[in-house]
């Protein structure tokens, strides 16, 4: 993948300015990984350096190669912590996948022992087998910011769980430093809590103000493209020139690119179509209990409407992206399912009567 690229290179650019030794730097160190190893995005140098005109151009213009940096500058934590790390003496994409494994294991380890005591350990377990589907090791195999951004949102789960709301306020802006698409996720958290809590409103307003502020401000610190441009060079064509060249990118365009990749959870992407299923079933099944559950409702709400928004507005339905949201779903309809313990008691105290 390119992404591992160009995270790296501006990982590399922290510490040294000059764009030609980072461009030299960068390919010589997926050149001696391709050596080291025979297998996933290091298979053969051809695909690194030929094939499609866009590995050519960054392969062999700097220029080229030096554009496509506003794409990724924005993961600014990410590519700040793998310069942190790479300082221990790992190369850039040890240091990279050293973060994706660690990361996520702290995530999935937070939410384990945090909601032990908010639910059944049986349900401890099918959330286990959820964070397996929805995307932990498809995520811990790959290098990249995702792993930061599964982390925040089982923070944000976690704090929604406990009802910690100034908190979880606290950490919407931060989201936007590690991938600034979770900004999506404001809408509808913000919307919840500013409808069901009147006395968090003004840190309602005060959040998403500088969740915005953030975004715009590391999109414009970045240089980046805009959308049209993101969405052309995603899903029509890898632009080798993007700061040179001009795209447009309307709804002739959208609409097939969005019919497309809808249709990639019936074939490759089918974890989109189990999670789809999976709540549909069991938010029917539990719907007076979820009814009477307010966090459970928060977390259902804001999970299903960010994937909805994200989809509309970046129809990538890859699981990496998407894997948090489904964790904050689930995690919000086992909160609410009832407890067995409660039932056993009703039914006991019913005999009674």
């Amino acid at each position: 993948s390119t992404d591992m690229l160009f995270y790296t290179a501006i990982a590399r650019e922290h510490s040294n300015s000059d764009i030609k030794t980072i461009h030299n730097e960068s390919y010589q160190m997926i050149f001696e990984r391709i050596n080291q190893s025979k297998k996933g995005s290091f298979r053969s140098k051809e695909q690194w350096v030929s094939g499609p005109q866009y590995h050519i151009d960054i392969y062999e213009n700097i220029d080229s190669f030096q554009q496509q940096f506003p794409f990724f500058k924005i993961r600014v934590l990410y590519t700040k912590l793998i310069s942190l790390v790479s300082m221990t003496g790992l190369d850039l994409i040890k240091s990279s996948q050293l973060i994706s494994i660690v990361v996520s294991t702290i995530a999935i380890g937070l939410l384990f022992f945090s909601l032990k005591d908010h639910m059944p350990n049986r349900r401890l377990y099918w959330l286990f087998l959820g964070t397996l589907i929805f995307g932990y090791i498809e995520i811990i195999e790959r290098a990249s910011p995702d792993s930061l951004a599964f982390l925040c949102i089982s923070l944000l789960t976690l704090f929604i769980i406990q009802k910690r709301f100034i908190v979880s306020l606290i950490l919407l802006p931060i989201l936007v430093f590690v991938r600034t698409n979770l900004i999506v996720l404001n809408a509808p958290y913000l919307a919840f809590i500013w409808i069901k809590y009147k006395k968090f409103r003004p840190y309602t307003i005060l959040s998403g103000s500088i969740s915005l502020i953030s975004y715009f401000g590391i999109t414009k610190w970045a240089g980046h493209y805009g959308w049209a441009t993101l969405m052309y060079h995603t899903f029509i064509n890898p632009i080798s020139f993007p700061k040179t060249t001009v795209y447009e990118f309307g709804i002739s365009n959208y609409m097939p690119v969005l019919m497309a990749q809808l249709q990639t959870i019936f074939t490759y992407n089918t974890h989109a179509l189990i999670y789809t299923l999976m709540m549909i079933i069991l938010i029917w099944k539990y719907k007076h209990d979820i009814l009477n559950n307010q966090r459970a409702q928060i977390l259902i709400f804001t999970s299903i409407a960010t994937i909805i928004i994200h989809i509309l507005l970046f129809p990538l339905i890859h699981v990496r992206l998407l894997s948090g949201f489904y964790i904050m779903g689930l995690a919000g309809i086992l909160i609410g399912m009832p407890h067995k313990q409660s039932t056993s008691n009703n039914i006991i105290q019913n005999k009674r009567k």
